[in-house]
């Protein structure tokens, strides 16, 4: 039976074929390291059983080589929001391929872009594209060492994934190359638990430039984490208002204990957040 055969015995379960796939598994790993060029589609990220190879899509329908055909519920790693082969962004992208890509200089179409991105996300001062993830996040820890004069990056222990550079990536198992040095300067705190995160800013004063979440995967924010307190260090100002830090600051002193849940991830870590938040929780929340 191929994979487009339907089985035709009652309350039997249909196999899917991954040959094609199985085959060029091997090929593909003798000549791409890890077997894909992005590190979240490699063969370590998904089940043996699964589809190695995709040839086509359309909408949220993809197509193995092997003919099978699934709903990709991941959209090419959530950035094909529209769906495959979406045709206005075809045909969008054929018209502009046709003037040219890639000069040396920039073109007109690049402003509009970062404007049209400022007119729908308010907070968005200035914008600069990258190629993925990794290098946005990796480029805000550097502005925030760079804006703050600190060095460490506080990161939550839950998260899978946040980048392929060494300062995320040396703390998994998969260190290799890697500088202790570098690791050395990323400390970890656990998701809905704010204390832990507290006790990271009270064991290193005046060094913790970024904090760095994703605000809900399979655990929703616990509304205990929004309690306040008058004790909170002042190592978290930069996270409300991005004011540079004083060498004399002292790290005692109060300030209004901000939400974890009522944060979205700290990925544009110098982002000018209101002084006076509440908590999302609350009908009066800050949107």
């Amino acid at each position: 039976m191929n994979s487009t055969q339907k089985p035709n015995v009652s309350g039997m379960v249909e196999r899917t074929c991954f040959d094609k796939s199985a085959a060029l598994r091997k090929k593909v790993h003798d000549t791409i390291p890890g077997g894909a060029h992005t590190y979240a589609k490699g063969d370590d990220q998904y089940p043996e059983r699964s589809p190695g190879f995709i040839e086509r899509g359309k909408g949220c329908h993809i197509w193995d080589v092997d003919g099978n055909e699934f709903i990709e519920y991941g959209m090419g790693l959530r950035a094909v929001t529209l769906g495959h082969a979406y045709p206005s962004v075809i045909e969008a992208a054929y018209r502009q391929m046709q003037l040219g890509n890639n000069f040396n200089r920039p073109a007109p179409i690049e402003l509009e872009c970062a404007q049209m991105l400022q007119s729908l996300v308010s907070s968005a001062e200035m914008v600069k594209f990258a190629k993925d993830g990794s290098t946005v996040l990796t480029a805000a820890l550097k502005l925030a060492r760079a804006y703050t004069g600190r060095d460490l990056v506080a990161i939550c222990s839950n998260s899978p994934f946040f980048s392929y550079n060494d300062w995320f990536i040396g703390t998994t198992a998969m260190d290799g190359g890697v500088s202790r040095v570098e690791v050395e300067l990323t400390v970890k705190f656990n998701y809905n638990d704010i204390d832990s995160l507290q006790k990271l800013f009270e064991q290193y004063p005046n060094r913790i430039a970024m904090v760095l979440l994703e605000p809900a995967r399979t655990e929703e924010p616990r509304t205990a984490s929004c309690r306040r307190s008058s004790t909170w260090p002042t190592a978290m100002a930069p996270w409300s208002r991005w004011t540079r830090p004083s060498a004399a600051s002292a790290s005692t002193r109060a300030a209004p204990r901000r939400c974890m849940a009522s944060r979205p991830t700290c990925r544009a870590s110098a982002r000018r957040w209101p002084t006076a938040s509440r908590c999302r929780h609350s009908p009066a929340s800050v949107k």
